[in-house]
C-alpha cells in the first residue's frame, strides 16, 4: 500500500472515530476536504474501496435523498460495498464477483460519483466503461398460479397471532410491508366508510410509501373494522412474518397476484386494478383521484364475497 493510501485509511479511521462526537470540527473537515481532492487528483491509481469508505456517509444520503431507495435496501448496498475488495481496475471489478445487490450497490455508487463528486473518470476509466461490466443478469420471472382453496389452506395453517394480518393481505392485495406498518401505525379515527357502499371501507396509507413502492388506500370490508381495531402485530421484523406465512406457493406476493387476477376476472379496469394495489404513478391519482376512488368503491363491492376465506 503506497503512501497515498496509508494516509487515506488514517484520515478516514479519524473521521469514522469521530462521527458523531466531533471533537475538533474544524480538523475533521479540513481532513475530509484532503481526502476529496486527494482522490479526485491524485494521479497514481485510486482504489474504488478507500474511495467509497471516505464518501459513506455521503453516498447512504445520495440513496435516500437522490436515488430514492428505501432505507431498508440502502443498507443492503451500504453492506455490499463494505464487503468490497480493493478495485483499481475493471478487471478487479469482475474478477470479485458481486453479487446482484453489490452490482447494483456499485452501479449506484459510479453515478453518486460522476453526478455528486464530478468524477469525470477514475483511473483514466470513465463511468460508462466502469458500468458497462457491472449489468444485473435478466432472470425469467418464476410464474406461480395459485386459487382461493390454496389462500383458504394457508389460512388455516397461519399461526392464530397472524390470522388478521392474513385476512388483511388479501382483503386488500396490498404489500406485505405497507400492511404491517399500517397496523402498526393504525387509527381507527381515518377509516373511510363508502356512502354509496357501506359495506366498503378504505384506510388512507400514503404515507407508507417506501421508495418507488407506492400505496394510496387499502380497502377492506367494513365488518373487518371491529377486528382490525383489536389487532396488533405480534412480530416487529416483518421477515419474520413473511416467514411464519409463508406455505407452499402462498407467499405475500402470490397473494397480491391472486387479488389482481380475482379484480381482472371480475371484469375490473386494470387502471383501477393498478390504483388499489398502488402502482399508479402519483401524478395521476392527484389528477384523476374522485374518479378512481369511486370506480375502485364499485368495483370492491361487487367482488366482497369472493373474500370470504374464514
Amino acid at each position: 500500500m503506497n503512501t497515498f493510501e496509508n494516509k487515506i485509511d488514517r484520515l478516514t479511521d479519524a473521521i469514522l472515530e469521530n462521527e458523531g462526537n466531533i471533537t475538533d470540527k474544524t480538523k475533521i473537515q479540513i481532513d475530509r476536504a484532503e481526502i476529496e481532492l486527494a482522490a479526485s487528483n491524485m494521479p497514481w491509481n485510486l482504489n474504488l474501496r478507500q474511495i467509497y469508505r471516505s464518501f459513506q456517509n455521503d453516498f447512504h444520503e445520495y440513496l435516500i435523498n437522490v436515488r430514492n431507495v428505501a432505507e431498508k435496501k440502502a443498507r443492503w448496498y451500504l453492506g455490499s460495498l463494505n464487503r468490497m475488495p480493493d478495485i483499481y481496475t475493471i478487471q478487479d471489478f469482475i474478477s470479485a464477483k458481486f453479487t446482484e445487490n453489490g452490482i447494483k450497490a456499485f452501479r449506484n455508487f459510479i453515478h453518486f460519483l460522476e453526478d455528486i463528486k464530478g468524477y469525470s473518470q477514475i483511473n483514466d476509466i470513465t463511468p460508462e466503461k466502469w458500468l458497462k461490466p457491472a449489468k444485473v443478469k435478466q432472470s425469467r420471472p418464476k410464474i406461480t398460479f395459485i386459487n382461493v382453496s390454496d389462500i383458504v389452506e394457508v389460512f388455516h395453517y397461519c399461526p392464530d397471532n397472524l390470522k388478521t394480518f392474513y385476512k388483511l393481505l388479501t382483503y386488500t392485495g396490498g404489500r406485505g410491508e405497507h400492511i404491517k406498518n399500517m397496523i402498526d401505525t393504525f387509527e381507527p379515527d381515518r377509516i373511510i366508510t363508502s356512502y354509496e357502499f357501506p359495506d366498503v371501507s378504505y384506510y388512507p396509507t400514503s404515507e407508507l410509501r417506501k421508495g418507488t413502492k407506492n400505496t394510496y388506500f387499502v380497502f377492506f370490508p367494513t365488518s373487518f373494522i371491529d377486528e382490525l381495531k383489536e389487532y396488533k402485530m405480534p412480530y416487529n421484523h416483518i421477515e419474520t412474518v413473511y416467514s411464519k406465512v409463508r406455505h407452499n406457493n402462498v407467499n405475500t406476493k402470490n397473494i397480491r397476484k391472486w387479488h389482481a387476477n380475482m379484480l381482472f376476472k371480475e371484469g375490473t379496469q386494470e387502471s383501477v386494478v393498478d390504483y388499489l394495489q398502488g402502482r399508479t404513478p402519483q401524478s395521476v391519482v392527484a389528477k384523476h383521484y374522485a374518479n378512481l376512488n369511486m370506480q375502485a368503491e364499485r368495483c370492491y363491492h361487487s367482488i366482497l364475497p369472493k373474500f370470504n376465506i374464514a
